[in-house]
Parts: structure tokens; C-alpha cells; sequence
């Protein structure tokens, strides 16, 4: 199966708990770091250990945690549906290339 390859900018989104008062509650966030010796559609790509900024006021950094069997600069490119560590739990990526596909 082949999937869209998720760039810098691209989203996600899902659910933070910290344990805090105001948890659970939901998160969205862009990935702010990739990979740019390989691009999709003029941005870098995303793998995995990439970072993105979340809205989450505990912790608002992520952390691309999977990664397709392609690879950019020996990671596992990330891709859409894959899974973003927010710190207080996962997100899902929602946004990615819709011409670059990777396995």
C-alpha cells in the first residue's frame, strides 16, 4: 500500500493528557523539521525523530514516531495516518503530499 509522505507544515492532530486539571484535551500541531536533501512538492519531508509544535500548553513540542520502509537521509520517511508522540500521549498526521507516495 502506498501512502502520502507527510513535509514540514503538514499537520496533526489528536488527543494530550498530562494527567493536569485541563486534560485530556485535543491537540493540533505542523511539523517544523525535515529532511530537505529530499523534498515533496518544494518542502522537506518529514521522518521519523522529526519535530513539530503542538498545541498542547504542558509540552508543546512532537515527535514523528513512525516511519514508511522508504527512507530520506536513513530514516523512515513519515506519512499520512502515522503516529506523532505529543508528549502526553499520540496524534495522528492529517495532511501530506497528495502526489508523493511512499510504502
Amino acid at each position: 500500500m502506498t501512502v502520502p509522505v507527510a513535509r514540514v507544515g503538514d499537520k496533526f492532530f489528536g488527543i494530550c493528557n498530562h494527567g493536569s486539571p485541563d486534560c485530556p484535551h485535543v491537540v493540533m500541531g505542523d511539523f517544523i523539521t525535515g529532511f530537505p536533501g529530499v523534498l515533496a512538492n518544494g518542502m522537506a519531508v518529514v521522518r521519523m525523530g522529526d519535530k513539530g509544535f503542538h498545541s498542547c500548553p504542558h509540552d508543546p513540542m512532537g515527535e514523528a514516531i513512525t516511519g514508511g520502509v522508504h527512507q530520506a537521509g536513513s530514516k523512515g520517511m513519515h506519512r499520512l495516518g502515522g503516529k506523532v508522540d505529543t508528549g502526553g500521549g499520540t496524534s495522528d498526521t492529517i495532511t501530506a503530499s497528495p502526489n508523493v507516495l511512499s510504502k
